[in-house]
Parts: structure tokens; sequence; C-alpha cells
């Protein structure tokens, strides 16, 4: 079984009994920065899996890589279309359908030049009920000088053992549910990264599974927001934070270690001066054993 199939298999299993309310919403932007090496060739791969054909789409804007060669660009599914394949690199806007199940985008770099960076912006429609969720994973494949073949830059802490740097569930809220998985990390409020630093920094022991959060709130909100997360086997240190658009840490919820287990936390919808936060745009961030799992919220009067 390939790679990608083997992907969907276990992302079926794991989320085809949740229910998903038909309610669209906004659908904010995550910025993807990835420090690379001149030295090697690299691919990127946005895969698309869907259970409702045509329903969501991916825009991937201001794709750029400072340095580097495109040398092709392929796809599976789709339909795919825009700058990438009329104008190369800088490619200022380019989209991905969801027509089939498993729907791919690939670019290779020959060589990869210093810098590679794209805005990702997704449709929020979610799925029917008792349908999984769709999904975008992002892969990033590597072949060093002398090498015969393109393989993972680095193992990831995804427990799916796919080696996604990040995945986003359409869940409904907004920006979806963002999974960023070791070595990549999240930096608040919507920035995706991989450098030099995260690529040294020590190996998480994998997790049984992904982390889940869900706010039992209705989004937006007046007031406090409920959020209940999960935390798999075997347990272990848990982080879960509140940020603002600005990106600064307006309340820690949770800082301590926990066992396997569903838990709940309320923000009170203050920040830690425990003045009322400003209505607006907020990012709530659960960390856990190299993963991190973000969901916005938005506070109304």
């Amino acid at each position: 079984m390939s790679r990608l199939r083997l992907k969907w298999v276990l992302w079926l299993a794991a989320t085809a009994l949740v229910w998903q309310p038909l309610t669209a919403v906004a659908a904010p932007t995550w910025h993807v920065r990835l420090r690379t090496n001149p030295e090697y060739d690299g691919q990127f791969i946005w895969s698309f899996t869907t259970s409702d054909s045509g329903t969501n789409q991916v825009a991937i804007e201001n794709m750029a890589a400072n340095g580097a060669t495109l040398s092709g660009v392929d796809y599976q599914g789709g339909p795919v279309s825009g700058d990438i394949f009329w104008t190369g690199l800088p490619a200022d806007s380019s989209t991905l359908g969801g027509d089939g199940e498993l729907n791919e985008l690939s670019v290779l770099l020959q060589p990869l030049g210093t810098e590679f960076s794209c805005d990702l912006t997704l449709t929020e429609t979610p799925s029917s009920a008792l349908k999984p969720m769709p999904q975008l994973a992002f892969y990033f494949l590597t072949k060093p000088g002398g090498a015969d073949s393109l393989a993972f830059r680095t193992p990831t802490a995804d427990p799916y053992g796919s080696n996604a740097l990040f995945a986003i569930d359409i869940s409904g809220a907004p920006g979806g549910d963002l999974y960023v998985f070791a070595p990549m990390v999240l930096v608040p409020p919507d920035t995706l990264l991989l450098d030099a630093v995260t690529l040294n920094s020590p190996t998480p022991v994998m997790a049984g599974d992904r982390i889940r959060m869900r706010a039992l709130t209705s989004i937006p909100s007046t007031g406090d927001v409920r959020l209940q997360f999960d935390i798999p086997s075997p347990g272990g240190h848990v982080r879960l934070a509140v940020f603002d658009i600005g990106g600064r840490r307006v309340a820690t919820l949770v800082d301590a270690a926990r066992a396997p287990g569903q838990y709940m936390e309320t923000w009170a919808a203050h920040s830690t001066t425990n003045l009322p936060s400003a209505p607006g745009m907020y990012v709530a961030r659960l960390e856990f054993s190299g993963q991190a799992l973000a969901q916005r919220i938005v506070l109304v009067q």
C-alpha cells in the first residue's frame, strides 16, 4: 500500500464517525515558511483528501523560493490550475480542487534554494453527517547531492506515521483544525515555520494518536469559551494557551503533566492581567509530544 493511500485509510478510520455541522464560515489564511538547503533538490507535496467531490478547494498563494529552479509540476485528481503552471515561481495564485478522494499537487525544485514560502486558504464547508473531514496535508522531501532518490527531509511527530509536517482539517471552525508536527512549529497566530533551529530540536516521544480539541462554546462567542481536549497515550506535559492576532499570549490555561484522557478548560475571555479581551480573532494552541493543534476563536460584543 502506498504512503498516501495508507494515510487516507488511517484518516478515514480516525474520523469516520465524527458528525459535522453543515455550516460554512470565513476562511482565514495560514502562512508557511521553510528555510532550505541550496545544496539539495527538493519536492513539496500538498495532499487534499475529501469525501465530498467538488465541495472544497485549496488556494495556494504567494508561492516563492529564493535561489531555486523549478524543475517540474505534477498533480493527481484535482482539478489544479493557476500561475504555477503558467508563470512558474513566484506564483501568485494556484488552486487545488477536490473532485477526487485523493488530490495532490507536487512541485519539484532542482536546486532547492534557501527559502520556500506560500500562503494557504481553504474553503470552509464541512462534510455532511458521518463523513470524514476533508483534510489538507503537507510533505517535504529532499535529495542531497549524490543521493539516488527523494526521501523525507526528517521524520515528523505525526502519530499516523505519514511524516506530514502539518495537516488542516476542514471542521467548520474558522481556519479549520490546524495540526503541526515537529520539527515544524506553529508561531502564533498563523505562521508555520521550519528552519535549522527546529530541525535540530530533540525528537519527541511519538504519541499513540493525534491530540483533539473542540470548542464547546458557540463561535463567535460573547464571553467565556470552553475548550475540551483529548490527550492520547502515554500522556505527558501539556500546554494550552490563547494568543491574540498579534501573536501575544493572553492566557495560559494548562502548563502541566496530564494522564491520557479527556479534559476541559475555560478561557474567561480575559488577559493574563485579568482585563477583558477585546472583540476579534484569537488562537488557542494545544501542545503535546511534538504536536501542536491550533483553533481560531472569534470574540464579539
